[in-house]
């Protein structure tokens, strides 16, 4: 949780979004952890919690363009007012956020090794064998944060 902790400070101090990776073997208490640790922090996100599962560990993970329509709706857009294409969902939903501190949680995100190109305040949960750390560059961050993130 200290590296949790020290990341939020970091953007804090920065008056950036903080951004972290929690990675290892399936089993281990990736969720729990991130889950525990907005817990912690969920005064830092009055306008919302986001969840997706981005579904790594299938042969069709969750893109992208599966998960901002959901969230969109979540932040109480109507169903018929999402755009259809990509960029048009990523456009709103910087819309939608701004000035809004929400948290998002990317749960079974793929390794890097694993996925192709590219999407608040992401914690980003994998299924790879690499140990805790804060991620940092778009080749470290699955394509659902890095569109939330470009999308800020």
């Amino acid at each position: 949780m200290e590296i949790l902790d020290s990341a939020l400070a970091r953007a804090r101090s920065e008056n950036s979004t903080a951004l972290v990776s929690i990675s290892g073997p399936p089993g281990v208490g990736k969720t729990s952890l991130a889950l525990a640790w907005l817990h912690r922090h969920i005064e830092d996100c009055p306008d919302g919690q986001l969840y997706a599962d981005l579904e790594g560990h299938r042969d069709a993970p969750a893109g992208p363009d599966r998960v901002l329509p959901r969230f969109l709706q979540a932040l109480g857009v109507a169903p018929d007012h999402v755009p259809a294409d990509l960029p048009g969902q990523t456009a709103h939903f910087r819309t939608v956020t701004t000035g809004r501190r929400v948290a998002v949680l990317c749960d079974n995100a793929l390794p890097p090794a694993r996925r192709g190109s590219a999407g608040g305040r992401p914690a980003v949960v994998s299924r790879s064998s690499r140990s805790t750390r804060r991620s940092s560059g778009p080749d470290s961050t699955p394509a659902v944060a890095r569109s939330v993130i470009q999308a800020r």
